[in-house]
């Protein structure tokens, strides 16, 4: 019988996301927060989950990940010269300049919390990819932010993909709108990747308790 739910993607960037906002943390304390913020969108899961060992793993990852002195390339800065280059239309231009004023324009207001000063080669491509379902300006640069935050992390895990599901249904869920704090992006996504079923096999007190009522196995 397995011990709880699988470890998926979705969990290992939330892991990244907690380590990334407090690198100085220890396995045990980014573990304790992982689970808590796990268990508010599904109590029924088990308090220990997921475990030291899976997070340690991940740590470990994105420790040697950031000893690398090479930056990739999609994190330099953007730039109108070096659009074609990543594959960024022209048509697009126009609009990352646009987004690219709004975080100054919140910067000179104080207002920038932790937006980039500038989009990165990254967050031009998803404002690319995101302009024509998000006309609002301000909202297209925090989602395309987020976007390329999360596919980030999935990149240093060494996904096969990025799967984008759980922010993807925030455009099917509009009530539910993007959190403004980067910080408070990949609860969101994992919250999201549960609504889209990408937690699975969850060995749970209540999964238990519908299979013996539905006379299937353990």
């Amino acid at each position: 019988m397995a011990k709880g739910p699988l470890v998926t993607e979705a969990v290992e960037i939330l892991i990244a996301s907690v380590y990334d906002e407090h690198p100085q943390w220890t396995a045990a304390k980014v573990r304790q927060t992982v689970s808590a913020l796990l268990r508010k969108h599904n109590p029924d899961l088990p308090p220990g989950w997921p475990g030291l060992n899976s997070v340690q793993k991940v740590l470990a990852i994105l420790r040697k990940k950031s000893k690398e002195k090479e930056q990739d390339p999609l994190d330099q800065a953007w730039s109108i010269g070096i659009s074609a280059k990543h594959g960024i239309s022209p048509e697009a231009i126009p609009v990352i300049l646009k987004v690219w004023e709004s975080w100054e324009e919140r910067e000179a207001e104080g207002q920038r919390r932790d937006l980039p000063t500038r989009p990165s080669v990254r967050e031009a491509q998803w404002v690319d990819r995101l302009r024509h379902v998000i006309p609002d300006i301000e909202a297209l640069g925090r989602t395309a932010a987020v976007y390329a935050r999360v596919e980030r992390y999935s990149q240093a895990l060494g996904h096969a993909a990025f799967d984008s599901t759980g922010l993807d249904y925030g455009f099917m869920r509009p009530t539910k709108p993007m959190p403004f704090d980067l910080k408070a992006a990949v609860e969101h996504v994992w919250s999201r990747a549960t609504e889209a079923r990408d937690i699975e096999h969850q060995d749970t007190p209540r999964k238990r308790r519908a299979t013996r009522q539905s006379g299937g196995s353990k």
